[in-house]
């Protein structure tokens, strides 16, 4: 979600330094195969974005317990339930068939596992919310 911020930066800085050796990228080789492009300004401002970005999210109270909620979210329908059924469509498992009921069985218990991470993320947020009340400010 970040890459556009990233590109926007670096766009931003080219411009206001056109031609300076911190917004031009230098190929590096790393043994003798091995090359890569790299952009001081962009060394620079993608470690210092992770940086803030992380020390904000230290500040939140619950951040950890939002976090937890959304990878429950997503960790069945991302990771389990499309790679499978892709699996199952491309290499055309029968209906029915062992193979079809151990990763069908596969998702159904990682969908019970996600489902109860996602109950126990959403006990814990309300949990800190009892604790904080981050909509009052004089409090």
């Amino acid at each position: 979600m970040s890459q556009s911020v990233f590109a926007y930066v670096k766009r931003c800085a080219a411009v206001a330094w056109p031609g300076s050796a911190l917004v031009r990228a230098r190929d590096v080789r790393v043994g003798g195969a091995m090359a890569f492009t790299v952009s001081p300004i962009r060394l620079a401002w993608r470690t210092a974005y992770v940086c803030v970005t992380t020390a904000v999210a230290m500040l939140l109270p619950f951040f950890g317990s939002v976090v937890g909620l959304i990878g429950a979210l997503g960790f069945w329908p991302l990771t389990v339930y499309f790679p499978v059924e892709m699996y199952i469509a491309q290499r055309r498992v029968p209906r029915g068939s062992r193979r079809w009921m151990l990763l069908q069985g596969l998702s159904a218990g990682c969908l019970v596992v996600s489902v109860a991470a996602a109950a126990g993320s959403i006990a814990s947020v309300v949990e800190d919310l009892k604790a904080h009340n981050p909509f009052c400010w004089s409090c």
